[in-house]
C-alpha cells in the first residue's frame, strides 16, 4: 500500500487538524500515512503520546528545524519529494498536490466529521469529570493580533456567558496566560477547575502539550462551551461537539465564537463558509 508523508506545522490544533483531515483522505484513497511533526515555537513537544492513533498512521518526531528538515528529506529521501507541509485541511497546505477545491471541501473540518478517529490516551481521559460543568477557552499570547473585535478579547465577554448559566455550576478554563486564571479565580472562586501550568519554555503558548490536550478534552466534554474567535484550538472543539459528539444546543450555536462552527449553519450558495 502507497503512503502519503505530511510534515505537520503550525500550532498543535492546527496539526490535528491537517492530520485528521488528511487521515480521511488516505481512507477514501487507500494509502497509509507517515506524520513527521517537526517541532516549533507554537508547538515544541512531541503529542504522540498522549493520543490514539489509527493503525495505517506512522508518527515520527524529527528534532529538526522546519526548514533544515524539507532540505534535507527533498534532497536526501526521493520517497518524500513530494511531501506535504501542512497545517490544514486536505488541499490548504502550504505544499499539496490535492488542492482542488472538490478534496478540499471532502476533508475539511468545517463542512464533515474529520475526528471520528481522534482519540486521546487514558492519561488525558481520566480527568473527565462526572457533572455538569462549563468550560472557556481564553486564549491570550498572539491573539491580540488575530481579533477583529477586542470586545471579545475582555473578560466580561466570558462572565457574561458563564454568568448567564446555573451559579452551581463548576466552571473549567483553558487559557494560555496566568494573569487570566488569577482574575477569574478571584470573580469565581472554589468554583474554577484548571489543569494549567505556565512556563515560557513551552513556546509561544507557555503551556506545555500535556495540558493543552487536557484542556482540548475537558472543554470537548462540557455541558457549556465559549471558546475564542480565531483560535484552532476553539475551532476543532466546536468541530468535535458538532459532528462527534452531537451537541446541537440552541444556545451555544448562538453564542458561538467561532466562524469556521458558524459556517456549519450557513446556505453555502449564498454565503460561503469563512475560511
Amino acid at each position: 500500500m502507497s503512503s502519503l508523508n505530511i510534515c505537520l506545522c503550525n500550532g498543535l490544533c492546527n496539526r490535528l487538524r491537517s492530520l485528521y483531515s488528511h487521515y480521511n483522505y488516505c481512507l477514501a484513497n487507500n494509502l497509509n500515512m507517515t506524520i513527521y511533526n517537526i517541532p516549533t515555537d507554537y508547538c515544541i513537544e512531541d503529542f504522540s503520546k498522549y493520543v490514539v492513533f489509527p493503525k495505517n498512521i506512522s508518527f515520527i518526531f524529527e528534532k529538526y528545524e522546519a526548514d533544515n528538515f524539507l532540505r534535507k528529506w527533498r534532497s536526501d529521501n526521493k520517497a518524500l519529494q513530494n511531501l506535504v507541509v501542512s497545517g490544514g485541511f486536505v488541499g490548504s497546505g502550504v505544499s499539496s498536490p490535492h488542492s482542488n477545491k472538490k478534496c478540499n471541501y471532502a476533508y475539511d473540518g468545517h463542512k464533515n466529521n474529520i475526528y471520528s478517529e481522534l482519540k486521546f490516551s487514558e492519561e488525558i481521559t481520566s480527568k473527565v469529570i462526572n457533572e455538569k460543568y462549563i468550560a472557556v477557552h481564553v486564549r491570550r499570547t498572539d491573539i491580540g493580533s488575530l481579533s477583529r473585535s477586542k470586545e471579545l478579547l475582555k473578560n466580561s465577554y466570558y462572565y457574561n456567558f458563564i454568568d448567564s448559566h446555573d451559579s452551581d455550576l463548576k466552571i473549567y478554563i483553558a487559557t494560555d496566560n496566568k494573569n487570566t486564571l488569577s482574575e477569574f479565580k478571584e470573580k469565581y472562586g472554589s468554583r474554577i477547575i484548571s489543569n494549567n501550568s505556565f512556563d515560557k519554555k513551552f513556546g509561544v503558548r507557555h503551556t506545555s502539550v500535556r495540558d493543552t490536550i487536557i484542556d482540548i478534552f475537558m472543554c470537548m466534554q462540557s455541558t457549556f462551551f465559549l471558546g475564542t474567535r480565531h483560535s484552532s484550538m476553539t475551532d476543532l472543539i466546536y468541530q468535535y461537539r458538532y459532528f462527534v459528539l452531537k451537541n446541537n444546543n440552541a444556545s451555544e450555536l448562538e453564542t458561538a465564537t467561532s466562524e469556521s462552527y458558524k459556517s456549519l449553519h450557513v446556505d453555502e450558495d449564498n454565503n460561503p463558509p469563512i475560511r
